[in-house]
């Protein structure tokens, strides 16, 4: 195992774990959607808030040291990930219980499926943080995270190419894009990362 500290927080990850390869990275991301979520219109003081892709948590941590009341659901397939969020935030699998954040271990697909199905299990949030793999979320999902009822959207994109397409599908449901900017976390090379934040119709 490898430990990464971020803030007050430290993962112990195994090498299968998903963490940043830019030293650099994993605070400055924790930094930015830590302050899109936080600058979310009329956010409440006890958001519901989902961190989709959710890797070993570290968006999860951040959100949580800023907005102390958040409830955050983890939602991550790869287990040796979901588990080191659960070991470093606490809570576990349908627990609400661990300091605000609860773990579950589902493809994003079949955890939005599941959901319509008993959504009195996971309350509509205000705000999403995505951070899919270089694929992209994909055009089913995001069309289905526009009418989930959040508020903001926090996409954390692995390749502009899957970004654009899937800040497409919000923005013609009748999303905003407020901000959009990249990231050089793989400096010396072509690739360039980007995080978009964008508010639901009516909202911006």
């Amino acid at each position: 195992t490898v430990e990464r500290r971020v803030g007050g927080h430290e993962w112990r990850l195994p090498p299968d774990a998903f963490w940043q390869a830019h030293r650099s990275a994993a605070s400055h991301y924790s930094h930015e959607v830590r302050t899109a979520v936080t600058g979310t219109p009329d956010l409440t003081d006890i958001p519901e808030i989902w961190d989709l892709y959710g890797g070993a948590g570290l968006f999860a941590a951040g959100v949580r040291d800023a907005i102390p009341g958040a409830r955050v659901t983890v939602v991550e397939a790869a287990t040796a990930s979901l588990h080191a969020a659960t070991d470093t935030l606490g809570g576990g699998p349908g627990d609400g219980s661990g300091g605000g954040v609860r773990t579950v271990r589902s493809r994003v697909e079949t955890f939005l499926e599941d959901r319509d199905d008993r959504p009195g299990d996971y309350p509509d949030p205000e705000v999403i943080i995505l951070d899919p793999p270089r694929g992209g979320a994909g055009i089913p999902v995001m069309r289905r995270l526009a009418t989930t009822g959040a508020s903001r959207i926090v996409h954390v994109g692995c390749d502009p190419a899957s970004l654009a397409r899937d800040i497409g599908v919000l923005v013609a449901a009748g999303w905003t894009l407020t901000d959009l900017h990249g990231v050089a976390a793989f400096p010396g090379t072509h690739h360039v990362e980007g995080i978009a934040v964008l508010d639901s119709p009516g909202r911006s």
